[in-house]
This record gives C-alpha cells, structure tokens and sequence, in this order.
C-alpha cells in the first residue's frame, strides 16, 4: 500500500525498512513493481528523474518499502537535484529501523562515482547493504557471469563478503533469491 511522498521531514514512522537506493533509471520503481506483483504501485518512467521525492510503502502491514530518488543523471536542475541529495541524506540519517539497503546497479555498466559514493556512505554509516545488478537481461547470456563476477570483485574492494544479485524483471531471475533475503532483513 502506498503511504505517500515526502520531500522533507517528517516522514512516517516506519519498520524495518528495506530502502531501494541507485542512479536515475536504474530500474527502482520497477523492482518494487515487480516484487509486490502490483503493476503500477510504485510509478515508473523512461525518463531519469521521475522520482523526485522519498516514496514509502506498507508491504504485508508488516515492513516498508522506501523507494529513493536517484542520482546522477536526471532531467532536473543541479539545484534540484542537491536538495534530493539532501532529502536523502537527512532520511537516511533519522532513519533508525532499517532492515537493508539496496543498492541497485545496471549491469551494462560499471558503478559510477556516485555509485561509489553512495556504498561507501550506506558502509560507514553501518547501514547493511545487499547489491541488486538490473537488466540482466540487456547483456548477452555469455557474458553474465563475468560480469557479475567482476562486479563482485569491485565491490569486494568497499564491502566485506558483498550479496551480489543478478536480476532481470523479464524471466524474474533473482527474485526468489531477493525475497528471501527482504525476509530475512524483515524478521
């Protein structure tokens, strides 16, 4: 159930949050479309930025689903897209009931800076953190698995012993994998 859009503080109460972080159209809002299995629950778009407020959902009146604004490119202004930083930043800092971070990464591409930034910031700020590498689909099957090897070996270099996910919405490949994991982050 989707429980609204906060730019700023107060945000809900929430409980073991498991909080979906990644660059602008990573593919966030589709994840938590495709693991709730409601189509339209959280709003998706081709065009980076679309999501430009913290989003919050109940899932099974039990946990939370928070859906960040990405970062990095987007259609939006540098002003705009600070004061996202900073919304952020400040949710992620209030933030005392969180299950796990999700950091998602599109496999074509290697993290970015701010990819970096983000892990290493959710890292010294403890926050647990699993890895979820979208479209998996967009690269050959031949290449998958040394793909995500080598993202794996990347993120080895930032975070000890890194769940890495490979994850494509087309066949639902890793999502039996994540839910579980989203079980475990919830208990």
């Amino acid at each position: 159930m989707f429980l609204g859009s906060f730019c700023a503080p107060p945000y809900p109460k929430i409980s073991k949050a498991i909080v979906f972080v990644g660059r602008s159209n990573v593919g966030k809002s589709s994840l938590i479309n495709h693991l709730t299995a409601i189509k339209n629950l959280a709003k998706t778009s081709s065009t980076p930025g679309k999501t430009q407020h913290i989003n919050f959902f109940l899932i099974q009146n039990r946990f939370h689903y928070v859906d960040l604004p990405g970062y990095g490119f987007a259609k939006a202004s540098k002003t705009r897209q600070n004061a996202w930083s900073k919304n952020i930043q400040c949710f992620l800092e209030s933030s005392n009931d969180i299950g796990v971070i999700i950091q998602l990464l599109d496999i074509r591409h290697m993290p970015s800076e701010e990819d970096m930034q983000m892990i290493e910031w959710c890292c010294n700020a403890e926050f647990p953190i699993l890895f979820v590498l979208t479209k998996l689909d967009k690269i050959p099957t031949t290449k998958q698995a040394s793909t995500v090897q080598a993202f794996t070996k990347l993120l080895e270099e930032v975070v000890e012993n890194p769940v890495v996910i490979p994850y494509t919405i087309k066949d639902s490949a890793g999502k039996d994998r994540l839910l579980t994991m989203i079980q475990k982050a919830t208990k």
